[in-house]
């Protein structure tokens, strides 16, 4: 190689190698300065592209994890407050079970008094919780938290109205229920038990309830379809309880002649003797008007008696003619020219022809006796009410009801040996329904009651039967009490369904057992709604919890995969830049060497 002066291609050279160790120690520096790997697009272009979309992603799973730990939190205040409401409400139905139970009226107003408290508690609770200073328990809502980093990546939480105004049942109870309610029922149940009308097709609301039940077995006994109905209310939605309790009598009360009176002791209700009873009366004129009643009303009846007649008139005839032969029958002017066979064909003629209707008169004045005479025992078993915890009505003309409204048992004893009639043996002139003698008519405290259904569905305004004769199979039939025609619910017509009148939990009371009852079957629903509120609620904080899980997961491992891109591997730098610092030294070195280079030419020219 030559000896030059101008150009030094040593020393070209050797700079350009430094300048190339230049540039991985910079980077090295950068790298260790700022702990990142890529510390602009020209370190890594695509490695750059991917940690900022990684970048992204990891700051909105930790907002998204924020948000539903918000959510967890909202959860977890509804369901502190419901937790407290349900503890309201199950002291209430421990209340509501202890009135049920028997107990003085001051102490069922001590019990109402805190059952009042608690329904107070239960709407503060429900006014006063909020969450971010917004109220959610007295209104639906509907809030949505972000859980995830892309659109509608949500989880709802929902709440409902759980106002004390807006949980209960929809129910056919009323508080204004009494004695002749429950006699109406009654009397309306057991009509329908005598027509066997609780059939295998017998429905409520759309399901069938079960097979047949024999007429035999409902008569004085509803409680045999308040169970057959709670059987089945998972499926009508529909819940029976008892209000009260009633014995119907087993026959209308009838007589053969112009009735009875009746001592002091005639009848016995509950293990109290009724007073006496006089004998009813029917005058003349009333008498004629009945008469008159029946030929204008009663023409195919008295047509079907004097049919009845003629068919016995060589009987009629044969018992005239002896009579006529006895003298027992004294002639009119016309009948004195008439032989004895004549005179008993034409009395014969003349009772066959005015029988029929002088039998039907007669059964309607019989009728009319029986009426009155129910009526007058009615209103001596009323007298002692106050002792016997009954009243009684009397139901289609001349039938018995006795009811009461606690429920209680009801027992009756009949006593003919009491009975009083001019016309000879009192117990064939008269029979009053009630089985007489020692054993007497009783019913078991409950078994008899006026039948109560709820739709735990609150807001639900009717339940729905297969037919009208379901309807009065449950007792809401239109049936006649004390004269008048109508049903438990003051209806003037009965249909397939009945209404139903909502029952809050803020209209409860326990100051009478059939409130407390009621409280009961309300409560239980009111749990229910509560319980199932609070069980959705604890699965969505189980989801809630699940997803801030898998956030937390998913955002590790993002991170990690963007610092594995963007961070700086320490140890690698650190070798690099010792490298680069030591190519640098040399360099320099070499190139100081390479500089001094052309000097070698002097000592040519010194020689």
């Amino acid at each position: 190689m030559a000896l030059t002066i101008n150009t030094n291609l040593l020393s070209l050279n050797t700079q350009r190698n430094l300048r190339k160790s230049e540039g991985p120690l910079n980077s090295a520096m950068q790298r260790l300065s700022s702990g990142l790997r890529i510390n602009s697009a020209k370190d890594d272009a695509a490695g750059l592209a991917i940690a900022t979309r990684m970048d992204a992603q990891v700051r909105g799973l930790s907002v998204a994890i924020r948000n539903a730990n918000d959510g967890l939190s909202f959860a977890q205040t509804a369901e502190g407050a419901v937790s407290e409401m349900v503890s309201d409400v199950e002291r209430m139905y421990e209340l509501a079970v202890q009135s049920a139970s028997y107990n003085t009226k001051q102490d069922r107003s001590s019990m109402d008094n805190e059952v009042k408290e608690l329904i107070g508690e239960l709407d503060r609770v429900v006014t006063q919780t909020r969450y971010n200073g917004e109220q959610f328990l007295n209104r639906q809502v509907s809030w949505s938290y972000q859980v995830g980093t892309k659109v509608d990546e949500t989880i709802t939480l929902n709440t409902r109205n759980i106002s004390p105004t807006a949980l209960g049942v929809t129910t056919t109870y009323n508080t204004k229920f009494d004695e002749g309610n429950v006699s109406q029922s009654a009397w309306s149940t057991y009509k329908g038990a005598m027509n066997n009308d609780f059939e295998d097709k017998t429905s409520l609301n759309g399901t069938r309830l079960g097979g047949a039940i024999a007429g035999e077995d409902i008569k004085n006994d509803s409680k045999t379809i308040i169970d057959r109905v709670n059987k089945y209310t998972t499926e009508t939605n529909v819940k029976a309880m008892s209000f009260g309790n009633a014995l119907v009598a087993k026959d209308a009360l009838s007589v053969a002649s112009d009735g009875i009176s009746a001592q002091t002791g005639f009848i016995t209700v509950n293990g109290v003797a009724i007073g006496s009873v006089a004998q009813a009366k029917i005058s003349d004129e009333e008498k004629a008007q009945i008469k008159a009643d029946v030929t204008a009303n009663n023409g195919k009846e008295i047509k079907d008696k004097q049919v009845e007649l003629e068919t016995n008139r060589e009987q009629i005839t044969a018992d005239f003619q002896k009579k006529i032969e006895a003298g027992h029958i004294k002639r009119t002017e016309d009948q004195k020219t008439m032989s004895d066979n004549e005179l008993a064909s034409a009395l014969a003629d003349d009772y066959i022809k005015k029988g029929g209707t002088e039998a039907v008169v007669q059964n309607a004045v019989h009728a009319m006796i029986a009426k009155q005479t129910a009526a007058a025992i009615a209103v001596v078993i009323n007298d002692k009410s106050t002792e016997t915890g009954v009243k009684a009505f009397v139901v289609s003309d001349a039938r018995l009801v006795l009811a009461n409204t606690s429920g209680s048992g009801i027992a009756v004893q009949v006593d003919e040996s009491r009975f009083i009639s001019k016309a000879g043996d009192a117990t064939k002139d008269a029979a009053i329904g009630f089985k007489a003698g020692s054993g007497g008519d009783s019913v078991e405290g409950g078994r008899n009651g006026l039948i109560v259904l709820s739709d735990k569905r609150f807001g639900v305004g009717t339940v729905q039967f297969g037919s009208e004769k379901t309807v009065g199979l449950f007792g809401y039939a239109m049936v006649t009490q004390d004269g008048n025609l109508s049903n438990i619910q003051g209806k003037p017509a009965t249909s397939d369904s009945i209404g139903l009148n909502k029952k809050s939990i803020s209209d409860l009371s326990i100051d009478t057992a059939d409130n407390a009852k009621l409280t009961m079957m309300v409560a239980e629903e009111v749990l229910d709604v509560l319980n199932s509120f609070k069980s959705t609620l604890g699965a969505k904080m189980n989801r809630i919890e699940s997803t801030v899980r898998n956030l937390d997961n998913v955002r590790e491992n993002i991170t990690a995969a963007k610092s594995r891109i963007l961070d700086a591997d320490f140890a690698a730098e650190t070798a690099n830049l010792t490298k680069s610092m030591i190519l640098q030294q040399a360099g320099i070195s070499i190139l100081s060497q390479a500089n001094a280079l052309p000097q070698s030419v002097l000592a040519l020219m010194r020689g």
